[in-house]
């Protein structure tokens, strides 16, 4: 009977389950159901297999357990190595053939071994892994064997290896040690190999270029080993399947000659060729000298104001430092410093601001700069972001010969003597694309002034290293030209040239072992120098405004030396400039100083003396002339004997 306080429950009013218990029994379903899908068959073989290992490991009683004797945990170094040669072995088919070429290319490669056993060795080489290369290959350590074989080996032994790995030339240029092969082949191959390995990579540039390992062996072979015609063929599949035909000898087109032909196709050409760029771009696979071709390709058909330019420059703005060390990647970087915006350009000038150094020493990159100064009217940002470094490294820059160049173009842009009619040109092309609100004459100004003064100073700490290279001289002899006449800069900077006179004062650039002891010490001055007397006699040409300073300051230093100095050709050829030019106040002393030196009576007389002693015949004949009374003449007679009369 039930009691009083509680209530019977119908069928109808079972109780509610809690949160709690409905989140538990979710639980205990999920790893039922876990515990089940583990009991798969193979599950089941391992039990199996463990069980049988127990009751055998039971049967084996006294003798101890199996894994004990066997050791499979290796308990010294020595064990350590045996386990690993025998993974090595199991892994590699080839193992034992790979151990005994590696043997002789260990002798091969020394630097000790004498050719022949070294030819003797790679011999032997290429006998053992002749027609199983592929197998070998594409291993880093056996890689190795094989290129070394193709570096020493006879012409018959690398055409062996090209023979046989030719026809793989794809699979290894995408390998990542196979690339290195092909590299090699390329280097040491003949021109018929290298004709075939390129012939190879028709038909798969467009995929080619896109991978990470045979980007760098496509563009190896595009920049250094290609004929122009092989280069046009590979170009052209970025134009599209059709022009990809083109294949061969005589046939290949380029795309000037194929818009010639075809200006109704230039539309799709340069779409494709934007389609195939774009995915490059993004990626950033843009150090590559094919590739440069092909974007300045697109870049010299599409206007710098329509929207495909626009979207190029989008993508490219910040990438063009990454590519100015190519001559194509130059002349990208210069276009689109011409076609864009102010926005863009301050982007691109930011771009190149922590590679500034390193832009003006590249042999291309260096003409990108000129493009910048020309066309970027904001001089102040160009000033902090571009000659500020510039100037921070001047030392490093101004020396270098093609550092030199870029500071030669702000003191003297665009000068037909230190720039050639086709930059200059192709320059002059970019005038009347850049659109700016400054004239160019007021930007060059601008910048003209602002490295004067550094510039002042860097030639006169570096001058005993300057006046013995031609460009370098040249970018002395603007810097002079650039200080005010009368300055104190000005007279710094020629008295540190003067000091150059003195026998031994001259720094080459690159001195070589030896050298000195061949050379003469008036040759290691600025008297005897081939290249610092040439200096000299340049800023001794009175249409200078310091030629006379310098002749000044250049006498006093020699005085005491110039008999000694007449023995030598070329300081002969400098002391008849001072001789010969308009310097009143030295004519006289320097003509009787080379009187003194008593030239006539030497025998072997070098040209510039015997110059000098034809100069002084002149003077000294137009001093006697000068000194005789001239006759009177007949009328002037009669003049006088009538005023006489009268």
């Amino acid at each position: 009977m039930a009691s009083k306080g509680s209530k019977r429950k119908g069928p109808a009013e079972t109780v509610e389950p809690s949160v709690e218990s409905k989140k538990s029994r979710k639980a205990s379903e999920k790893g039922e159901r876990k515990r089940k899908s583990s009991t798969t068959p193979t599950t089941e073989r391992r039990k199996k297999t463990r069980a049988e290992d127990g009751a055998e490991e039971s049967r084996e009683g006294a003798e101890g357990p199996k894994w004990e004797k066997e050791k499979t945990v290796p308990q010294n170094h020595k064990e350590q190595k045996e386990l690993k040669l025998k993974r090595k072995m199991l892994r590699n088919p080839h193992f034992d053939l790979v151990a005994e070429a590696k043997i002789e290319w260990e002798k091969a490669r020394s630097r000790r071994v004498s050719p022949k056993e070294r030819s003797d060795c790679v011999s032997r080489i290429v006998e053992k892994v002749k027609g199983r290369m592929m197998d070998v290959i594409l291993q880093h350590d056996s890689v190795r064997v094989i290129q070394t074989c193709m570096q020493y080996g006879t012409a018959e032994e690398r055409e062996c290896i090209v023979t046989e790995l030719e026809p793989h030339t794809l699979a290894l240029a995408t390998a990542a040690y196979g690339k290195f092969m092909i590299q090699k082949m390329l280097v040491y191959g003949s021109s018929k190999q290298r004709n075939m390995i390129i012939a190879r990579f028709y038909g798969s540039v467009r995929k080619l270029i896109k991978h990470r390992h045979a980007a760098a062996v496509l563009a190896l072979a595009y920049a250094d080993y290609a004929t122009p015609d092989q280069r046009a063929s590979l170009l052209l599949e970025f134009y599209g399947p059709k022009y990809a035909l083109f294949k061969g000898k005589g046939k290949t087109k380029s795309l000037d000659q194929i818009l010639d032909q075809h200006p109704d196709k230039k539309g799709k050409i340069l779409e494709h060729l934007k389609s195939t760029l774009t995915p490059l771009l993004e990626k950033g696979l843009c150090a590559h000298n094919i590739v440069h071709r092909a974007l300045y390709n697109y870049l010299r058909y599409i206007p710098s104001g329509a929207p495909e330019f626009l979207d190029m420059l989008e993508s490219i703005k910040e990438l063009l430092v990454e590519m100015v060390h190519t001559k194509d990647g130059a002349k990208i970087a210069m276009h689109c410093l011409w076609g864009a915006d102010a926005k863009a350009r301050k982007v691109i000038v930011r771009s190149f601001k922590p590679f500034v150094t390193k832009v003006c020493k590249e042999e291309d990159g260096h003409m990108a700069l000129f493009a910048l100064f020309d066309s970027v009217d904001d001089t102040v940002l160009v000033n902090k972001s571009i000659l500020n470094p510039m100037i921070k490294d001047v030392d490093e820059i101004g020396i270098d010969k093609v550092g030199a160049k870029v500071f030669l173009y702000l003191l003297a842009p665009r000068s037909h003597k230190y720039f050639n009619e086709e930059l200059r040109k192709f320059l002059e092309t970019g005038d009347e694309m850049a659109v700016g609100k400054k004239s160019l004459e007021t930007k060059q100004a601008e910048l003209r002034a602002a490295v004067i003064a550094p510039l002042a100073e860097f030639a006169t700490r570096n001058a005993s290293t300057l006046v013995g290279e031609g460009l370098l001289s040249q970018l002395l002899f603007e810097i002079i030209c650039a200080q005010a006449p009368g300055s104190p800069e000005l007279t710094q900077l020629l008295k540190a040239v003067v000091a150059t006179a003195r026998d031994g004062t001259i720094t080459p650039l690159e001195s070589e072992e030896g050298s000195s002891s061949a050379i003469e010490p008036v040759e290691g001055s600025l008297m005897g120098h081939a290249v610092g007397h040439r200096f000299a006699k340049k800023l001794l040409d009175t249409s200078n405004a310091f030629a006379a300073e310098f002749a000044s300051l250049l006498f006093s230093e020699l005085e005491d030396r110039v008999e000694e100095l007449t023995q030598h050709n070329r300081a002969c050829f400098v002391l008849l400039s001072i001789l010969e030019g308009n310097f009143p106040l030295l004519h006289s002393d320097i003509a009787s100083l080379l009187r003194k030196a008593n030239l006539e009576s030497r025998e072997n007389l070098s040209a510039g003396g015997r110059i000098i002693v034809k100069v002084l015949g002149k003077l000294e004949a137009q001093t006697e002339k000068a000194s005789v009374k001239p006759k009177a003449s007949k009328a002037s007679v009669k003049k006088k004997k009538a005023l006489k009369k009268t």
